[in-house]
């Protein structure tokens, strides 16, 4: 897939600049859309024609305040979810970042990456891929043993004939685990394909498998709160 407009939600008028100069020059005649706040973002992305949209944005996880970026995220989910959301970060906060994920990202990047490693990612999650941390997989692991153990299994998800008493993964196949399990263990998406003897494209498709059902997980949860609150 060609991608030909991109946008950036960066506080820093430094980097969003250096970053909007780099990313031009990575994806020739592309649109590089460039918000100082989630606010802005949010504000001007509905006055913008659907063909103006951004395919890929880059999304800092603070901006005016600490977690802007993660409920950024979540209304982007919402109003354009053929919009992919890539989380900018100063460090590795796994908790932050595996909000992010629950609330419809489906990439993480450090601030510091290369353009080049900001390139793949771009294409990578425009053609439908995942760019996650091993802590963020451990996490995700951790998020689908605590559903079914609480026996708070969102209704609409498959879940397994007979799941083990201990340490089920509630709607994860064996074979989703295990791939969630090689991640957070540090592997690469290849690593991960070379030890199962699958392709990488196999890999990739059940990353995307998992993360949708982390999200609409995420979404039940939500909407069963909200229920129970009233």
């Amino acid at each position: 897939m060609k991608v030909s407009k991109i946008g950036i939600v960066e506080d820093s008028p430094a980097l969003a600049t250096s970053l909007r100069e780099a990313l031009a020059g990575e994806f020739p005649g592309a649109q590089v859309l460039a918000w100082t706040s989630a606010a802005e973002f949010v504000g001007s992305l509905g006055q913008l024609a659907a063909e103006q949209l951004p395919q890929v944005v880059l999304m800092d996880i603070g901006l005016e305040t600490p977690h802007a970026g993660i409920e950024a995220t979540r209304w982007l989910a919402q109003a354009h979810p053929g919009i992919q959301a890539i989380m900018l970060t100063c460090h590795d906060d796994d908790e932050a970042i595996f909000e992010a994920f629950k609330g419809g990202a489906v990439g993480y990047l450090i601030k510091e990456a290369p353009v080049e490693a900001v390139a793949r990612a771009i294409i990578e999650v425009a053609e439908g891929g995942t760019v996650i941390a091993p802590g963020v997989a451990r996490r995700a692991i951790a998020f689908f043993q605590w559903l079914a153990q609480e026996k708070k299994l969102p209704q609409g998800l498959a879940t397994r004939p007979n799941p083990p008493a201990n340490g089920s993964s509630g709607p994860l196949s064996d074979r989703e685990l295990e791939v969630l399990g090689l991640i957070g263990a540090g592997q690469t998406y290849q690593q991960v394909a070379d030890r199962l003897c699958v392709s990488l494209h196999t890999i990739k498709t059940h990353m995307n498998n998992i993360f949708k059902k982390l999200q609409v997980a995420n979404k039940l949860q939500a909407l069963q709160k909200a229920k129970l609150s009233r």
